[in-house]
């Protein structure tokens, strides 16, 4: 099949937002033809990344058998006015760029954050006359609801939930990163019958030159890798980091890596706080992650506590730390937590700097053997539920259904 995705945010395997590639590297080696629209500026990085010359609308370019094709989109620096007109010029082109591209797909499919991209997706399936299929990565606009970004009832959110369903309603099939969102769909009108789960997925192969956790020299060190966003609660990290310096734990280290708009804020707090237990730095290629992660003990997930995570857990980092074969601290509250579930770390009450403090502190005081043990079983979970190869097979037979001839097989 020819296959376009239209994903914002999706990155080149150097990135960080490399699910979107992956699975369509799979599929790729699987016969298919695979494009990617995505912006050339980096919503992780917040820099121009792919186009060099001022004129230059898009860029194609070919990664492992898969096509991308770069958007210029307007820069930003922060969730203002900029960012959404990065949002809409990044619709706008999709669509422009998508009419005048061949050969023509077969299949469609739409990432709906922002809604912007999922709206053009479709209008080019329609005019393609080819299947559409939605991709939810985040729920929006419930995520932005019930962060306090916007008012339920307000006109924005009208809109959105408006969109929501109009692009749940078109699409063939609903693929939810979210394990537990039959009730919020029911909740929208629509059947269930639509979704498919098809987490963020992993390639064991990458990290195999990652060898098995071996207590390092010197500090005890917790490392925090991902996004400076608002929805992380990182702020927290700073508090605990605070708690172990009062507490007399020199012993254990913080390392924060990565880039967003939430960065510079944090670094003026942690100088502010002095703490000099807390090391923040910038983010590195997904390449390099297995070689950074070395360095750490173990892991810290943060996250804001929010009535969204009732319907589970999505981050890619989750899967990243899993998969180290280095426990995890999971900070917060989500009717799915991997880290619980597989006994691979600790997971407390979010928002809480005292208990992540308490957590740093009893795998710092914790065995070699017990930490090695803990990492583990999370390298066994991941590599069962969100193994790349096992999700992409799980997605080619979602786009294959109608071609073979079979119903469908309701909520995976």
């Amino acid at each position: 099949m020819h296959i376009w995705i239209f994903n914002h945010y999706a990155e080149s395997p150097d990135g960080i937002a490399t699910r979107t590639f992956e699975l369509s590297r799979v599929l790729a080696e699987q016969g298919h033809h695979i494009t990617i629209f995505a912006s050339s500026f980096s919503h992780y990085r917040l820099r121009e990344e792919h186009i060099t010359s001022y004129w230059q609308l898009h860029k194609m370019e070919k990664r492992d058998g898969v096509r991308f094709i770069w958007l210029r989109s307007f820069p930003y620096a922060a969730n203002d006015w900029r960012r959404i007109m990065n949002m809409i010029g990044f619709g706008v082109l999709a669509v422009f760029r998508g009419f005048v591209t061949t050969p023509k797909p077969n299949v469609v499919i739409g990432c709906s954050v922002h809604p912007c991209a999922a709206l053009a997706a479709f209008g080019l399936s329609r005019l393609s006359n080819s299947r559409f299929f939605v991709e939810v990565p985040d729920l929006w606009p419930q995520v932005l609801v019930d962060f306090g970004q916007l008012k339920a009832r307000g006109f924005t959110a009208r809109i959105l939930y408006a969109v929501e369903k109009f692009l749940f309603t078109k699409a063939e099939r609903i693929i939810m990163l979210w394990r537990n969102t039959d009730d919020y769909v029911r909740g929208r009108g629509i059947s269930i019958d639509k979704l498919v789960w098809i987490p963020h997925a992993v390639d064991p192969a990458k990290y195999a030159g990652l060898s098995e956790y071996v207590k390092n020299e010197g500090l005890f060190t917790a490392m925090y890798l991902g996004s400076f966003v608002q929805s992380m609660a990182l702020d927290v990290v700073l508090d605990a980091a605070q708690i172990l310096l009062v507490k007399g734990r020199t012993d254990i280290r913080i390392v924060m890596i990565g880039e967003g708009v939430e960065k510079r804020r944090l670094m003026t707090r942690a100088q502010r706080l002095n703490l000099s237990n807390l090391e923040i730095r910038g983010s590195v290629p997904k390449s390099n992650v297995p070689t950074v992660m070395k360095e750490a003990d173990c892991f810290i997930c943060c996250f804001k506590s929010s009535p969204v995570y009732k319907y589970g857990l999505s981050m890619s980092k989750m899967c990243d730390y899993m998969m180290s074969g280095r426990p995890v601290v999971c900070s917060g509250e989500s009717a799915y937590d991997p880290v619980a579930e597989a006994r691979a770390g600790i997971s407390v009450q979010g928002e809480d700097p005292r208990a992540l403090a308490v957590a740093s502190e009893t795998l710092a005081d914790a065995s070699p053997h017990e930490r090695r043990n803990m990492g583990q079983r999370g390298i066994t979970w991941v590599t069962e539920h969100h193994h790349v190869r096992v999700l992409a097979n799980r997605l080619e037979d979602v786009l294959l259904e109608r071609r073979l001839g079979r119903g469908k097989e309701g909520s995976l």
